[in-house]
């Protein structure tokens, strides 16, 4: 699939480590200053003897510190917190700072694996957390679209859960992941896909990406085939030899992605190579 680069976004990543002489927060307002489009905060971990401030509460602070400028965590574990909990969180900081978060999700990687042990969290298998992750999916767009919603998964349940107010637009949710299954879910049910990945060649991203394309497509034509069924021709829209209803181009319906070569570099050292 061919990807139109008209509209590409720059970004800078803040690392949530508390060190001598760095200022998480001054850093997020330079990059409004410069004109930056997004600033990503990177180190969800809850434990450890390296200090550090914790995501989502620095999350809010540049957000309620900023204006313009987007804020995304860069990864949510989701065994840190309950996505219907989540759901409300993310509806409240949204609303709060305009439209200006993306949520970006992840299974958790080594960086968190101390703290389910150490604060009692859910430790899953890689073919558990791929299902709890997709469950976390459904319960986030259930709540934010459904009052008195109810979902019985395997590693998450609501039984007539509410919040209010609903988002006021669809709040983007990426994921932050790797692996066969992961990316399928990508291209299933995600928004967007933000690898961190180092990569100069540019090979490997190449070959993640094709494979979030694939299951895009399928996600596209099997929601045409649905759609098809009782939809009146006038409208229909031939994309590429296949007809889609409506006026949705499958670049539309796809996730977008964002990459970060390292999820570590400080934000001087972006804005050079930028």
């Amino acid at each position: 699939m061919a990807r139109d680069f008209k509209n590409l976004k720059f970004g800078v990543n803040i690392h949530t480590g508390i060190r001598p002489g760095v200022d998480p927060l001054a850093e997020a307002l330079h990059a409004e200053q410069l004109g930056f489009d997004i600033v990503t905060l990177h180190g969800d971990v809850l434990h450890g003897s390296d200090p550090s401030f914790e995501l989502w509460t620095l999350l809010t602070w540049v957000a309620a510190s900023t204006s313009r400028i987007r804020v995304a965590p860069v990864v949510l574990a989701l065994p840190n917190r309950h996505p219907a909990v989540l759901a409300k969180m993310a509806e409240t900081l949204d609303r709060l700072s305009g439209g200006r978060l993306i949520l970006v999700l992840g299974a958790g990687g080594p960086m968190n694996e101390p703290a389910y042990k150490a604060f009692g969290l859910a430790q899953r298998s890689p073919r558990e957390k791929v299902q709890a992750l997709e469950e976390a999916l459904d319960i986030l767009r259930g709540l934010w679209n459904t009052s008195g919603f109810s979902y019985a998964g395997q590693h998450f349940r609501t039984e007539g859960a509410t919040i209010e107010p609903k988002p006021g637009h669809p709040v983007p949710t990426w994921l932050g992941v790797f692996g066969d299954r992961m990316l399928d879910l990508v291209g299933r049910k995600a928004d967007g896909w933000f690898p961190t990945v180092s990569d100069p060649s540019g090979s490997l991203y190449r070959w993640l990406l094709s494979q979030v394309d694939a299951c895009a497509i399928e996600r596209v034509l099997g929601s045409w085939v649905q759609a098809t069924a009782t939809a009146p021709a006038s409208e229909m829209l031939a994309l590429d030899g296949k007809t889609l209803q409506g006026a949705r181009s499958a670049e539309q319906t796809a996730p977008h992605v964002a990459h970060a070569d390292r999820a570590d570099v400080g934000i001087d050292r972006l804005l050079r190579r930028i």
